[in-house]
């Protein structure tokens, strides 16, 4: 009777080869399935003078804060439905002074508890809209 004999360092090195080439296939699918954003990067545009109701209230405040559920007549101070907004805004959440130290901009700031809610584009327009006098235009 014939005995096969093994080589086991034959062995190994054909399992570890194996092993590479496994994860080599693995590591080029991966690269091979990766998807890129093709957007192109979008410019902040601040119109020349911010309107409150045109560039703040509405397209900002009546979105994506007051009929979302938080911001409204019986919600979460302060009460930003349109017809309430600039006037609730009054009490203590602006300053022309030290624009950048308004409660209403701190709070949708980076670092600010409402900062995931406010874009980069909404985060100019409020500020822009402050540093020009907070005017309810």
């Amino acid at each position: 009777m014939m005995k096969w004999r093994v080589n086991k360092n034959k062995s190994t090195l054909k399992g570890q080869i194996g092993s590479f080439l496994l994860v080599l296939v693995l590591f080029v699918m991966g690269l091979t399935s990766c998807t890129f954003d093709t957007n192109e990067f979008k410019p902040i545009v601040v119109p020349d003078t911010v309107s409150f109701m045109n560039d703040v209230a509405i397209p900002i405040f009546e979105t994506r804060c007051a009929y979302s559920g938080c911001h409204y007549d019986n919600g979460i101070p302060p009460n930003l439905v349109q017809e309430k907004a600039y006037k609730s805004l009054q009490i203590g959440y602006i300053n022309t002074s030290e624009p950048e130290r308004s409660l209403l901009y701190e709070k949708i700031e980076t670092a600010g508890s409402m900062a995931i809610y406010a874009t980069d584009q909404d985060r100019k327009i409020i500020l822009t809209w402050i540093e020009q006098g907070a005017t309810n235009n």
